[in-house]
């Protein structure tokens, strides 16, 4: 029996016992920390009257990570106002070192900016010490709750959503993205079934792409054929997939197979399906629910046998809601559904995705490929590309078509953005930047780390605190930020 089930079975056989009993193992910790033993004695029987566990309770917030450190902590009740490490910047250290465990915060502050910024920075839910036993009862049961589906759920994908072997998959789509990868493995299951897939994502994420890889991970026998159905009126459609018979309209002095048959037992890929016409979503939606079709001037059914694959960038679930989309036709194509998103949501691919095509570039113009330097590659994190992949991808052709550089490095790329009118967020930061580090140049040298904690602390405290919005304003994500604090 599972976790969820167990916890699920607790629930409905007996409503009156605390479903979370039997659902804390032996093996798995509740982690009390506050530096008041009073509150931290009085929680704790709480904790261990309603959930049968004894919790691991903590006054010096400086051992809180050590004892993590020990493992199978499925909750920690973290108090906001203690000395040593305060309550928000130990949040910080656990949301980086162990982002499985849902942190309840229990703090005797009721203002509202003290829970929005324990929030922001990752709280899972927070109670005050004011609110009562009910109120602290029904945090811990839903954070419990969360731990345990959440691991259920990691459990599931990897028995049935593991990306397995992507060998394929990296050559073709690089990526550093976690995001994707799980929709790699999402992509894994559903390619060899018959069932359609549409594929979402603005222009330029590489819609086309993840297509091609679901026909390469089908195994399936027959060609991919690929449409682009924007701008086809209904009769062009109909003749370009369904092909037609000698004497259907003046002209037709033979019979046409239509581009549905030529992708028998393959893939028929179906770009800008949003532009399809309303008489046209009709036959695609004959075609989707009982795989025939009809040849134009034929009165005989044709059965196939083929999977199609849809991409658009433009928002089908409002377009069915306001008529423009066929509501039907919308839940065919939505029976499997990947979104694929924009790279101003996945930057950590800027620095693979640009090394992989710098390569490209230069196979393609018989050069040496360019070296690029780490701070242009941070630099490059400051724009957000709304053209996505194929945006970068003009980008670094241009670039580098201009003067062959052997070696791109932080001022090429601020001029180059510069001159196109691409404004890089930080640009401006880089920009004399020396002269506002406040360290002294003129006696020892400063060391590479005490340059990165001087400019963590200075976007820190111009987002208020902020890790994300202090991220933006370096170039870097949320992730190094938390390495870095984590580090001192």
């Amino acid at each position: 029996m599972t976790l969820f089930e167990a916890y699920s079975n607790q629930i409905t056989c007996n409503l009156k016992i605390n479903p979370i009993k039997y659902f804390i193992m032996d093996t798995y910790k509740i982690m009390l920390v506050d530096d008041d033993p009073s509150h931290l004695e009085y929680t704790a029987r709480i904790v261990e009257k309603n959930f049968t566990q004894t919790p691991v309770c903590i006054e010096d917030s400086r051992k809180v990570l050590s004892t993590l450190d020990t493992g199978d902590f499925c909750l920690i009740l973290l108090d906001l106002n203690m000395p040593h490490i305060n309550g928000l910047d130990l949040l910080t250290d656990i949301n980086f070192k162990f982002p499985e465990i849902p942190v309840v915060i229990v703090t005797a502050a009721e203002d509202s900016e003290t829970v929005v910024s324990a929030v922001r920075q990752g709280a899972f839910d927070y109670v005050t010490k004011a609110s009562g036993k009910n109120r602290f009862i029904a945090a811990v049961s839903k954070a419990i709750k969360h731990y345990f589906t959440m691991k259920e759920l990691d459990k599931l994908k990897e028995e049935f959503f593991d990306p397995g072997d992507h060998s394929v998959i990296s050559h073709r789509f690089v990526t550093n993205s976690s995001r994707m990868t799980r929709i790699f493995g999402y992509m894994k299951n559903i390619a060899p079934t018959p069932t359609p897939v549409l594929i979402t994502g603005e222009t330029g994420v590489g819609k086309e792409l993840i297509a091609e890889l679901i026909y390469d991970m089908s195994g399936m026998k027959g060609r991919m054929i690929k449409v682009n159905v924007s701008g086809l009126d209904d009769t062009v459609f109909s003749d370009t997939l369904f092909g037609h018979v000698k004497g259907a309209f003046t002209g037709a002095d033979g019979m046409r197979e239509g581009l549905v048959k030529s992708a028998e037992n393959g893939v028929l890929f179906l770009d800008e399906i949003g532009d399809l016409q309303q008489g046209s979503q009709v036959k695609l939606l004959r075609l989707l629910q009982d795989n025939s079709y009809y040849p134009l001037g034929s009165d005989s059914i044709r059965q196939i046998n083929t999977k199609i694959v849809a991409a658009t960038n433009r928002d089908l679930k409002k377009m069915s809601e306001t008529g423009e989309f066929r509501k039907d036709l919308y839940y065919r194509l939505m029976f499997h559904n990947i979104t694929i998103p924009p790279l101003r949501e996945r930057k950590e691919d800027i620095f693979p995705v640009t090394e992989h095509l710098l390569a490209e570039i230069a196979e393609k113009y018989n050069i040496r490929k360019p070296s690029i330097t780490a701070p242009a590659l941070m630099l490059m994190t400051g724009y957000d590309y709304p053209g996505n992949v194929r945006e970068l991808e003009g980008i670094l052709y241009d670039m580098v078509a201009e003067t062959y550089p052997e070696t791109i490095d932080e001022k090429l790329i601020a001029d180059y953005f510069r001159r196109k009118g691409l404004k890089l967020e930080i640009q401006e930061e880089i920009a004399g930047i020396a002269d506002r580090l406040d360290i002294d140049y003129r006696g020892s040298f400063p060391t590479i780390k005490e340059v990165s904690d001087h400019l963590i602390k200075m976007a820190l405290d111009q987002a208020e605190g902020n890790i994300s919005k202090a991220a933006q304003l370096l170039g870097i994500n949320r992730q190094t930020i938390y390495r870095h604090l984590s580090e001192q």
